[in-house]
């Protein structure tokens, strides 16, 4: 089976094209180089190419049996500080992965984070959640994943993963992959000695899961998707483990302590994101993928906090 991959060098696309490659799976990793991380996994080259080029992605995809579409500008700070380009990437760039799939009947996976539900009310959140969204990372999220709904009704199966707050680092050729989550962000000022800042009130809670159970899930969702129904299915991609922001900066700064790496100040600052969800717990019922895709997350904060201060 040959699968296309977009975002093939980023965080999670990476560690999704090295899993797919030792699962024996043929891939067409793409990427356009921005935010990426590798340009090479497991020996396969990253090819260049960017999502926003409709005909450069019909030839690189013209015989996959799958797509990954990975591809996006993700962080909240970074979409309102480049709306045009959070739209052309994360809409337009996503609706060309659409209709090549529309044309070719091509199964997709499309993960979006939990920002697309706002400020949540509602819990447990499930699949069913109102999307509200409140910033132009959750707004074009949202646009997408109607856009594809629209597009994959009587052409193409597609599962939409809907993440929650994704932590943990993992590794291509001795290079550590990550990004500045809130959890990695934690970890390293902790081992720096740095004050560990949390945005008010701090007792806002959050799930978590790692990066190395996502790119699991989406691989794992393979053999269901291909023999799956056309039209849109959603799947929450969660831990159920329901933390505060404070409570997880205190059991770093814990761990700090007694590993004898530092002793970091907890401190709250102002929140800068005024629409945030401030509930203070988060439970998610995700179920429905344990159910219909015998998936279950494997890594806990616990773990990869005991991992960071061993190194």
């Amino acid at each position: 089976m040959k699968i296309g991959i977009t975002g093939a060098g980023g965080y999670i696309g990476s560690r999704v094209t090295k899993l797919a490659l030792e699962e024996g799976y043929e891939v067409v990793p793409i990427d356009n180089g921005y935010n990426s991380q590798v340009q090479e996994v497991q020996g396969e080259k990253v090819i260049d190419q960017d999502v926003r080029n409709i005909e450069g992605l019909k030839e690189k995809f013209g015989d996959v049996d799958a797509i990954f579409h990975l591809a996006a500008i993700t962080g909240i700070p970074e979409c309102e500080e480049k709306e045009d380009l959070a739209y052309e990437v994360n809409v337009r760039g996503t609706e060309n992965i659409a209709r090549i799939c529309s044309e070719n009947g091509i199964p997709l996976v499309f993960p979006m984070s939990m920002q697309v539900f706002g400020k949540v009310k509602e819990f447990p959140i499930t699949e069913e959640n109102s999307r509200r969204p409140v910033n132009n990372y959750g707004i074009t999220k949202t646009i997408s994943e109607k856009t594809i709904e629209l597009l994959s009704k009587d052409s193409f199966p597609v599962y939409v993963f809907i993440k929650s707050n994704v932590y943990g680092t993992h590794e291509i050729k001795d290079k550590e992959i990550s990004k500045g989550t809130v959890m990695n962000y934690f970890l390293d000022c902790a081992k720096k000695g740095e004050d560990l800042t949390v945005h008010s009130p701090g007792t806002q809670s959050k799930d978590f899961i790692h990066v190395k159970d996502v790119a699991k899930a989406y691989i794992k969702s393979l053999d269901s998707l291909i023999d799956g129904n056309n039209g849109k299915e959603a799947y929450l991609l969660a831990s159920e483990q329901s933390t505060s922001i404070k409570a997880l900066a205190d059991k770093i700064k814990g761990k700090a302590v007694e590993k004898e790496v530092s002793d970091p100040e907890v401190r709250i600052v102002e929140n800068p994101r005024e629409n945030d969800s401030v509930a203070e717990k988060f439970d998610v019922d995700s179920s429905k993928i344990k159910d219909e895709i015998a998936f279950n997350p494997e890594y806990t904060l616990e773990d990869e906090i005991e991992k960071k201060f061993q190194l």
